[in-house]
């Protein structure tokens, strides 16, 4: 049935909840919507507009806050950072062959994190991840040729140490993408084993075509002069045969070289494709996340702090056993992605609060990656169909929810691009000035998407309200406040399907997330919070506002008895399409 304006507005349905389900539930109001139990206008009960309720006289007051205790040890770096996945080829090129490269990426380091937290001018990530850097056959570099050099368009070994030492120095992590699964059909190895070398049993072979289903595009066993091979990801990229311990003990050996030279850890590619069992079991298998476990282990035996983060492209019911099961440690979430831009788009704060809810709840501490889309996907700003808005809240959900927050290069100047994949690579418009945007004084390896012109470094960082602008406060706000990252996540019920709210808690610290989905305001928003982890007389602080109309303090709340919220209407006016976050802390 779809909703009329006083159900929440023309772009969602009213949410109907089941008893039990959530821990805290909210009722919110405004000027002419009307829901089940709506609270009681501010003239009619007496109560200021934006004044907290208060216990009623004989009511027990708010339960005592617990005595200070020492502070928690603190989890894994990663866990409360904010990284960026990088192409090289397509970030910035610094000897104007068309390519970008490694000497780039070094010259624009400041744009991401310049080292210095007094300045709001640079991005704030604290982490990179680049897409692959080994010399490979492709464009792409999926398909390695050998993972023990850097790919010559992207530069010298001497390039990357010099990048990786210029990232250090300014705080930010490194993790490279590490392709266990296959290598390149080009790859040495691969080229003994057609000859019937020493490396024949580093890949599968088949004298005949075991006509296996297929399970990343066509058949996975192609012909050769010499058999049949297993490719899971087509004829070009071989699968390698990690039952073998010779291929383990050179993958072990590789990993640790390159965090020896000072890597931070890796992104495993495909890794759910590792060990196959037969046509029916290709995918998942206990062998695979057993070889992920030992080799995990591995390297966390010399290099304690690496960081192994793997690629499952699977809902959370497998994907949380991998790092529950100390497969790796942690691995990306693919749901949070199009549940947010759903969220954005639709104006449907279910899928949302369910989406941060069960990335909380369901992964153990730090055990999640999240993302709005990736080098796989079309553009977060093509999927949002260049509503600009819509972007910014996704961005703000992102950054203020649960796990590990990843941002694909150029999602925060609202890049746009579909299949085939090149066009979701493209180069980064450093200016708005063409033919090579600042990314190149050459001819850039592939074109700009559209609106280069207009959606450029250079345009959007002079603009408070610009998305670049939007992601760079939003990034900062996470960084100050530890709750944003690692707090448990309370969902927040409402009477307006557009209007999501969340609860975030994490020791000492709270943090109410307010995001306005729909097309017109909410006024005089009431709040209620049934039993929750609140106490004593928390302040009320605004944290984060995405609307300059939002010019009021917050009204301090009054915490029930239950350790909740009772009609508490923290700001009178919530613009359309806004988020707000305000510090419920002592």
């Amino acid at each position: 049935m779809t909703a009329g304006p006083e159900q929440g507005g023309s772009r969602g349905l009213r949410r109907t909840f089941v008893a039990g389900c959530a821990v805290a539930s909210i009722v919110l109001s405004s000027c002419g919507s009307r829901g089940p139990n709506p609270a009681p206008s501010p003239v009619a009960t007496g109560v200021p507009s934006g004044a907290p309720a208060g216990p009623a006289s004989g009511e027990p007051g708010p339960p005592p806050c617990a005595a200070p205790v020492p502070a928690a040890v603190p989890g894994p770096w990663w866990e409360n950072r904010v990284f960026y996945e990088a192409f090289v080829r397509s970030f910035a090129d610094a000897d104007g062959d068309g390519f970008g490269d490694l000497a780039g990426m070094t010259a624009r380091l400041d744009y991401l994190n310049d080292g210095d937290p007094s300045t709001t001018d640079d991005l704030g990530v604290t982490g990179i991840w680049l897409m692959p850097v080994f010399a490979s056959g492709s464009y792409h570099g999926y398909d390695v040729t050998d993972y023990g050099a850097i790919e010559p368009d992207y530069g010298t070994i001497e390039d990357f140490r010099a990048f990786l030492a210029a990232a250090h120095t300014r705080g930010i992590k490194v993790i490279l993408d590490l392709v266990l699964n296959h290598t390149s059909i080009d790859h040495p190895w691969f080229q003994d084993a057609l000859a019937g070398g020493p490396h024949r049993d580093w890949y599968l072979w088949r004298d005949a075509d075991p006509r296996w289903l297929p399970v990343a595009g066509g058949s996975p066993w192609h012909e050769s002069a010499s058999g049949w091979y297993y490719g899971a990801f087509g004829a070009r990229m071989p699968d390698l045969n990690l039952n073998n311990p010779l291929v383990t003990a050179e993958l072990v050996r590789t990993a640790e070289a390159w965090l020896d030279e000072g890597v931070d850890g890796f992104r495993l590619d495909a890794v759910k494709h590792l060990i196959e069992k037969g046509s029916e079991t290709q995918v998942n298998t206990t062998e695979t996340r057993v070889w992920l476990r030992d080799f995990r282990a591995a390297l966390h035996a010399a290099h304690p702090d690496a960081f192994v983060l793997g690629e499952v492209w699977e809902s959370r019911a497998i994907t949380t056993n991998y790092v529950s099961e100390g497969s790796l440690d942690q691995v990306f979430d693919f749901g949070i992605g199009p549940a947010i831009l759903g969220a954005a788009t639709l104006g449907d704060a279910t899928s949302l609060e369910v989406g941060l809810s069960e990335v909380s709840d369901r992964y153990p501490p730090g055990g999640a990656a999240t993302f709005l889309t990736n080098h796989d996907q079309p553009r977060a700003m093509t999927v949002l169909r260049g509503d600009v808005a819509a972007a910014a809240q996704s961005a703000a959900a992102l950054l203020t929810g649960p796990g590990t927050p990843f941002i694909y290069y150029g999602e925060e100047l609202g890049m746009r691009g579909t299949k085939p994949d090149e066009d979701i690579r493209t180069p980064l418009p450093w200016t708005s000035s063409g033919p090579g945007f600042g990314f190149t004084t050459g001819t850039p390896w592939e074109p700009f998407g559209p609106g280069a012109e207009s959606g450029n470094v250079t345009l959007e960082a002079a603009v408070p309200g610009s998305l670049l602008s939007t992601y760079r406060d939003l990034i900062r706000l996470r960084g100050t406040h530890p709750e944003l990252a690692g707090g448990t996540v309370t969902r927040l019920e409402t009477a307006r399907a557009d209007l999501a709210a969340t609860l975030r808690v994490i020791g000492g610290r709270a943090a109410l997330v307010v995001q306005n989905l729909g097309d017109r305001p909410a006024v005089e928003a009431a709040l209620t919070l049934d039993s929750g982890p609140l106490c004593g007389e928390p302040g009320a602080t605004l944290a984060y506002a995405s609307d300059a109309a939002i010019e009021h303090s917050p009204a301090q709340p009054s915490i029930t008895a239950t350790g909740g919220l009772d009609a508490y209407r923290p700001l009178p006016l919530l613009p359309a399409r806004s988020t707000v976050v305000i510090d419920l802390s002592p």
